[in-house]
């Protein structure tokens, strides 16, 4: 077994609706890269993560992540807060200069009463880890050690992550290691500014796909497929094993986590992971969590008749983004039968089957079935036999703490 690690990336528990309730902030997708994906590439050594106690089982059930709230190591321990925009570069920028420090002294970096980045020794680093785990401030643990003051932009809405994911794309390109083309490119496929280009081993653009990376780069992760006459416009982000459909045209800003299968016309938006999308319709300036299927023809509105900002129902009441382009925000597992219709800032929780076409609500709770004029609970276990089929098609299944988080929502909380 190895060490425990020396860096922990923490999520401070900020909701970030409909997407939290099933994950840690720092585990969503922003350009490339998941959050804490971003600190891991840079950080030059093993991380580990923190998060509340109410999702480390799932995280770490899913197996895709460094190790989840382990054990702390003897010593001083770094925490640095995912939730930051720039944690990546923060790390490298700011957090670098302080590595000189001798090992017993401590040091933090605040914006206001959120914790940026601290180095801990043993015991207070204990205290924080247990404070993180159970969701409670952290800010007043630092009181005795010296702590500077920093302006850090951070994800506090869903429609942040649009809002800087063309940037990110751009980063994370830097981060990955820019030009590098090692996969399979059909000689009648059409790379435009192959310098821009990334193409992971095993991964393929057939015959006739055009990569168009002149407006900004195009990664291709292990095993992803850009199928025949597809057309991905830069920059882009295409995950492992996930595929571009026969046709599809992907516009500037789309990121795909792994395992999706997309169709259609995207634009500027994010898909957590194991989404499919294989027909035609639009979605655009969207968040789409993982698991969720998208039937033929659904189409997501993502500006308003009159150009004016787009506001979003949440649970707290509405919200003005601030924002000319908002599509959806689709938590994980979320089914939409074929000719479904989103207007702009529609926000559906996660464990949602909705079918009969038409305009849904702009506010769809989660563990909702039905269509857009009658829906009733989902109940859970339907809803988890459902999910076991879903997951069985990809080789995979549903372990027993993401079964225990589902049926705790479809109740009303968390599991403790």
């Amino acid at each position: 077994m190895s060490a425990p690690t020396r860096l922990r990336v923490f999520d401070d528990g900020h909701p970030l609706y409909p997407f939290t309730l099933t994950r840690p902030a720092i585990d969503l997708r922003l350009g490339a890269l998941r959050l804490w994906e971003k600190v891991a590439v840079v950080a030059g050594q093993r991380i580990g993560l923190l998060v509340p106690a109410t999702l480390a089982p799932v995280v770490a059930e899913r197996g895709d992540t460094p190790p989840v709230n382990e054990p702390l190591a003897s010593g001083p321990t770094w925490f640095l807060n995912g939730r930051t925009l720039f944690a990546a570069r923060f790390w490298r920028n700011v957090v670098e200069r302080l590595v000189e420090l001798p090992a017993h002294d401590e040091y933090a970096v605040v914006d206001g009463p959120r914790v940026v980045v601290a180095l801990l020794g043993e015991a207070r680093a204990r205290r924080f880890s247990e404070a993180v785990r159970a969701g409670q401030p952290t800010r007043e643990l630092l009181v005795g050690i010296p702590v500077g003051q920093e302006e850090v932009e951070w994800i506090d809405w869903p429609w942040e992550l649009l809002r800087h994911h063309h940037a990110e794309i751009e980063a994370d390109w830097d981060r990955l290691g820019g030009d590098r083309r090692v996969g399979m490119v059909a000689p009648q496929a059409v790379l435009l500014r192959p310098e821009r280009i990334r193409i992971e081993a095993g991964a393929r653009v057939d015959a006739g796909a055009v990569i168009d990376a002149r407006e900004g780069p195009v990664w291709l992760g292990e095993g992803a497929i850009v199928h025949p006459l597809a057309y991905v416009q830069g920059p882009a982000a295409i995950g492992p094993r996930s595929e571009v459909m026969p046709g599809a045209r992907l516009r500037a800003g789309t990121s795909l986590g792994p395992g999706c299968r997309v169709g259609g016309e995207v634009e500027a938006s994010i898909f957590q992971g194991w989404t499919n999308k294989y027909h035609d319709g639009f979605v655009g300036h969207s968040v789409i969590g993982a698991w969720c299927n998208l039937g033929a023809l659904t189409t997501t509105s993502d500006l308003k008749n009159t150009y004016g900002t787009v506001r979003v129902e949440l649970p707290g009441g509405s919200c003005e983004t601030g924002e000319q382009k908002v599509g959806c925000f689709l938590g994980d597992h979320v089914r939409l039968g074929i000719g479904s219709l989103l207007t702009t800032g529609t926000v559906i929780g996660p464990a949602c089957n909705l079918f009969g076409g038409g305009l849904f609500p702009r506010s769809v709770p989660p563990f909702s079935w039905g269509s857009a004029q009658q829906r009733e609970p989902y109940d859970v276990e339907r809803f988890l036999a459902t999910a076991e089929l879903v997951l069985g098609r990809r080789g995979q299944q549903l372990g027993p703490a993401e079964r225990a988080l589902f049926r705790a929502l479809a109740g009303g909380g968390r599991p403790e």
